[in-house]
This record gives structure tokens, sequence and C-alpha cells, in this order.
């Protein structure tokens, strides 16, 4: 059997020694032996107070602990996380911050210095000689998403399974066409797999499934669609005439892009340690992609220019922290901030979210919907216009 029975399990552990391990306390009438571990202090309360700052009181406590004679190390998810809960421990006061890379250089580092390890914890403990702060306990709870598997841009079929008898396609060469089934040909004497293609006047054209990267999808609504003619110049024509529509945006975006690029405005920059402090209340590891995107979108707002640029994302991809951070930069440069969004819902989302992470800064968040009573909202246009 794969799995053991529970009487066959204790039978196996009955041969050996065993220890069991506990974060509690060995109740009474049990032998036991206690390691001095207790659970360290976590800085939720500090986190729940908008006038104090929790980096402040972590600073305290490390030296509090450190005047009692204990080593402190603080455990990090990353090593990039570790250099940003480095970075804003420093600007808040934390002194000799060391970076050990293994638990053996943690215990070699000089005494007095604040070590920031990375170390796979939720939660850290204290003993008498040791205080190990997890980023948890700081932070409060990191979450982690689940990584998707990135889609393929282009709409392209990549195999005769995807399709469906009946499914309307579009080859590059011929255009709109019907898929009546996969069917075996003979060629040269060997049989051969190939898709049958209907068009208009029941026209067949049979194409080699190794040729399907020729075919996508038809991705408009299917009533009254009318299939092309085999051979015919239709399908060319409106080719051609697609063609030369795209070449007129293209100069047209061109010609914006140009305008642009000759327009000069006021470059913002990322307030040093501030910033760091407000990604630092974001709740999850930042993606590849994501990072990608608000550095790029930081080097827009810095650059001088005025940014023309559009972030795209699937649900739950983190689109709006970009926008928190990038509204977070303005913001503390003086500048005003517009969300815009599609439905009253959001609004009311966006809203307390950005309150949420806007908490104790010197920035007025406010909303403007059918929800926002007539006085609220003249109020908010009012100040708005006035700067």
């Amino acid at each position: 059997a794969l799995y053991l029975a529970p009487d066959e399990w204790h039978g196996v552990l009955a041969g050996f020694a065993t220890r069991s391990f506990t974060p509690y306390q060995v109740p009474e009438g049990r032998a036991g032996i206690d390691a001095g571990g207790r659970h360290c202090r976590d800085f939720g309360p500090e986190r729940k107070q908008e006038n104090v700052n929790v980096y402040e009181a972590v600073r305290d406590h490390l030296k509090e602990r450190q005047q009692a004679g204990k080593k402190v190390l603080i455990a990090a998810y990353s090593t990039g996380s570790r250099e940003r809960l480095g970075a804003v421990l420093a600007d808040h006061g934390v002194a000799a911050i060391v970076y050990p890379d293994s638990w053996a250089e943690a215990e070699a580092a000089p005494a007095g210095t604040v070590g920031l390890i990375v170390l796979g914890i939720e939660n850290g403990f204290e003993t008498d000689a040791l205080l190990l702060l997890g980023e948890q306990d700081i932070l409060g709870d990191r979450l982690v998403r689940r990584h998707k598997r990135a889609r393929r841009a282009e709409n392209f079929l990549t195999e005769a399974s995807s399709l469906t008898m009946g499914d309307l396609v579009v080859h590059v060469d011929h255009g709109i066409g019907r898929y009546r089934g996969l069917e075996t040909l003979d060629i040269n004497g060997a049989p051969h797999d190939c898709l049958l293609l209907v068009y208009h006047g029941d026209d067949k054209l049979y194409l080699p499934v190794e040729n399907i990267e020729l075919l996508s999808r038809y991705g408009s609504d299917e009533l009254n669609v009318q299939l092309d003619r085999l051979g015919g110049t239709a399908w060319q024509a409106r080719r051609a005439r697609m063609k030369q529509r795209i070449r007129e945006i293209a100069a047209e975006l061109i010609k914006i892009a140009a305008a642009r690029a000759l327009r000069d405005t006021v470059p913002v920059h990322p307030p040093e340690g501030a910033y760091e402090e407000f990604c630092a209340r974001f709740p999850y590891h930042e993606t590849e992609d994501q990072m990608a995107a608000i550095e790029a979108v930081t080097e827009d707002l810095a650059s001088g220019r005025p940014m023309d640029r559009l972030i795209c994302g699937d649900v739950g991809f983190g689109k709006t922290e970009v926008a928190l951070r990038s509204a977070f930069v303005a913001a503390m440069n003086g500048e005003q901030v517009a969300v815009i969004v599609p439905t009253t819902l959001l609004s009311r989302q966006h809203f307390r979210g950005f309150k949420e992470r806007f908490a104790g800064l010197p920035v007025r968040i406010a909303q403007l919907s059918r929800m926002v009573s007539t006085k609220q909202a003249s109020q908010t246009k009012k100040e708005l216009a006035e700067g």
C-alpha cells in the first residue's frame, strides 16, 4: 500500500526513540525540554495606528534588545524584500545593518549589528540570546499569488483539437471559411491528415495539419457572416483596405508621438525613503512583469516628457498597484491625480483601496460619483480647481 494505517504507523514509531516538538508550554506531569524559544513581538497594533510609524517602533525594539545583550536578526522572504526592508529601516535610524547570506554568517556577525537574512519563515521568535523578527511580524501577512501561465498574444490556432465542427475560421490567404472536420487524404501513396474548410459556393480547401498556423479564429459575431469565395478578390480587397487604414493610423500615431516628444513637462521622481516605505505596504510579492511596468512608469514620470503608456493585464495581475505607486510619486511631488473608472462599484472599491494605502500621508483622497452627496462633490471640485 502507498500509505500506512494509523496502527501501522505507530507500530513503526515504537521501534525508535521519538521526540515531539510543540510551540506551547509542556503540560505538568509530562517530561519535556524547554528550548527557550518564545513568540517575538508582533507590530500589528503599531500598523493600525495612523500616528505611529511602525519602522520607528521596530528601531526602538531592536535597540532595546541589543542593550539586553541579544543578537538581532530579521528574516526576509527574498533578496529583493531584504534590500528594500534594509533601506527603509536605515532611513528610520536603524544602524549597523549587515546582510549575511547564511545562518553561519549571521551567527558570526559582530555584536551590535542588525542582520537581515533571507529565511522562509512566517513568524520570528525570541530566546535568551537571540531575537529573530520575521518580515511578517513587521509588515503583516504577505500574500502569495499563484503565477498563471503566460498567454500568447496572437490568436493563431495551434492544434486541430481546439476546433469544433462548424467553427468559422480565417485563412491568411483565402479569408473566412467554415471548418468541417479532419479528413485523411492519400497523397503520393501516403496518408495525410488535412483540415477541410468550406467556402462560398460549397468550395472546399484541404489544409495540411502542419500548416494550421495559417488559420485564426473568427473573432466577431457569427450571425449573417458571408463566407469568402475561393480564388475571389473580395478577401484580398478587404486586406488591402485594412492595410491602408493601418498605415493611416500609424502615420497619425507617429505625428502625435512627435508632438509629444517636443513638449516638456516637470519631471517627478520617487521621494527617497518614503517611496520604499509606501511600496512595503503592498501585501504581495511583485511579479517580474509587474515590476517592469512599475519601473517603466516611474521612468516616464521622471523623463520630463508627456507619458504615453498603456498598462494591460488580466484581472488580479496587479495593475492597481502600478497606478497606486505612480499616483504616490505624482502626489508627493505636489501634483493632482485623477483615477477614472467605468462603474460606481469600481469607484467605491478604488476609493477605499487608495484611502487605506495612503493612510497617514499628507494626501487627501476624495470620490466623485453619483453615490457622493452634492455638497461633497461640489467641495471636491472646488478643491481641485484651486489646486
